[in-house]
């Protein structure tokens, strides 16, 4: 383990009382090589006795907490510049009562290449039995390396901080079979009852089969768009009820439905009738999806509940906790949204539904600028920047109604037909060059500002405008 040399010590400590970071101010959840230097130094001093894992979690945050409070200083857990100069000077404190440094014991010795899919054997049997004691493996230690072993695998190894591959290579072993630090299924963040007000507002919209949430504005309103998910609701048999409600934080992490003999995964409760949960299961184990249920996401055909992705529903399940408002609500046609939801195609080796794809920072629009250059034809199936720019003015000349989503779908066609009706233009809503120059065809007809020069004696002619290059809990009904 290296040392940190006096001489940076010394700079570090000029640093901080000149006020210059010399560190990263961090604490939980702040990842990185700042965080594993951090945890190598309070194993030094006997307050970190945990494995390094290069994340500030409780644990490192408790280890900060105790070098404080032995050395005398307000205890806030967060290791800022100045903490981080104490840690890591020669003559930092240790623990008042060493405790000694762990050593990596295994239980089971790595087998010398990776156990991954499709194989058999006593290595196999040892990785299903960890997992098991460990709370990610739930059904018959087969010895068989299939699809349920693999999905256990990879919670493991995102629960641990490790490649979420699926194999168990040389560092996923170590961490599965080290005797005392692994985290465990159990460690798994649950929802907390939520602070008042929610971070969060749920819409639900059963006209185009999309959930959204939303973040609070600066002030204060749930406007900004935090996850758009596609959704599957109730049917006109067993309709979703409309309305206003309140989560009242009762959840389940899988559920059981009696009445139709099926399962699914992080039921949150919304009322006595209905609740988020993910798609469809036969039994309480990942391999026993539904298929039907993740096609028919964007239909109605549920029970009245709103069905979602796993994903989705885990992320409800662990961010919205009790109190988080959720409207049910009719809204106006929209298929451009639910087409730019659309998960991809399952895989059916592993049954791990596809995570619905999330709204990025739309780039800029502004009317007065220049869309992106050099113009490129546009048609249905593109997505980006272009299209988003595509969007925003064919919506700013009234042509299209639906939401931005910076993809091109049938709303944006019929609107670029319209357009190019309206202009004498072939309709065949193909958004080419001739079409977006006679849409962005004032701001392509204005120059860019020329660089200030020195006044001329005799003014010069103006130039000719310049153009663009080409170029199992049991529950309710599901």
């Amino acid at each position: 383990m290296k040392k940190i040399k006096l001489p940076a010590l010394l700079l570090a400590a000029v640093l901080v009382y000149l006020g210059v970071s010399a560190w990263r101010s961090f604490r939980d959840p702040y990842t990185g090589d700042e965080v594993t230097a951090l945890q190598e130094r309070l194993t030094e001093l006997y307050y970190y006795t945990f494995r390094i894992t290069g994340k500030y979690q409780e644990r490192t945050e408790k280890a900060v907490s105790d070098f404080q409070a032995a050395s005398g200083l307000p205890v806030t857990g967060k290791a800022d510049d100045a903490l981080q100069a104490m840690i890591f000077a020669e003559d930092a404190l240790p623990k008042p009562t060493p405790t000694p440094q762990p050593t990596l014991s295994l239980l089971e010795p790595y087998p010398g290449s990776p156990v991954r899919y499709e194989m058999t054997g006593v290595n196999v049997r040892r990785i299903q039995t960890r997992l098991a004691a460990l709370g990610y493996y739930n059904i018959e230690i087969s010895g068989k390396f299939l699809g349920n072993t693999r999905n256990a695998v990879r919670t493991f190894q995102q629960n641990n901080g490790l490649t979420v591959d699926g194999v168990v290579g040389q560092d996923t072993w170590n961490a599965l079979f080290f005797d005392e630090t692994t985290v465990d299924a159990a460690a798994t963040p649950k929802p907390s009852p939520t602070p008042a007000p929610a971070p969060y507002r749920i819409g639900v919209d059963i006209t185009n089969q999309v959930t959204t949430v939303y973040g609070r504005d600066e002030q204060g309103e749930y406007t900004q768009i935090v996850k758009r998910m596609l959704c599957t609701t109730g049917t006109e048999k067993d309709p979703t009820p409309l309305g206003t409600f309140t989560l009242n934080g009762k959840t389940a992490r899988w559920c059981y439905f009696d009445k139709w003999d099926t399962h699914a995964q992080y039921w949150t409760r919304i009322t006595s009738s209905i609740a988020f949960h993910s798609v469809i299961y036969s039994a309480p184990n990942e391999m026993a999806l539904a298929t039907s249920t993740y096609r028919k996401l964007g239909q109605r055909g549920s029970h009245g509940c709103i069905r979602l992705l796993v994903d989705d529903a885990r992320w409800i399940y662990q961010n919205c906790g009790k109190g988080t408002e959720v409207e049910i609500y009719e809204g106006e046609p929209d298929p451009e949204l639910p087409k730019s939801l659309k998960p991809a195609p399952l895989d059916t080796s592993v049954m791990l539904p596809q995570t619905t794809p999330q709204p990025t920072q739309p780039p800029v629009y502004d009317s007065a600028a220049q869309p992106p250059l050099p113009l490129k034809t546009l048609s249905t199936g593109s997505t980006g920047e272009a299209v988003y720019w595509l969007q925003c003015r064919l919506a700013e000349l009234g042509y299209y109604k639906g939401t931005v989503t910076g993809g091109y779908y049938d709303g944006t066609k019929n609107a670029v037909k319209q357009f190019q009706r309206d202009n004498g233009l072939e309709a065949d809503g193909i958004a080419g060059r001739k079409t977006l120059r006679a849409l962005y065809a004032d701001v392509l007809a204005t120059p860019s500002p020329e660089p200030a020069t020195p006044a001329p004696t005799v003014a010069p002619s103006p130039s000719p405008t310049a153009q663009p290059s080409e170029s199992p809990t049991k529950a309710i009904e599901p």
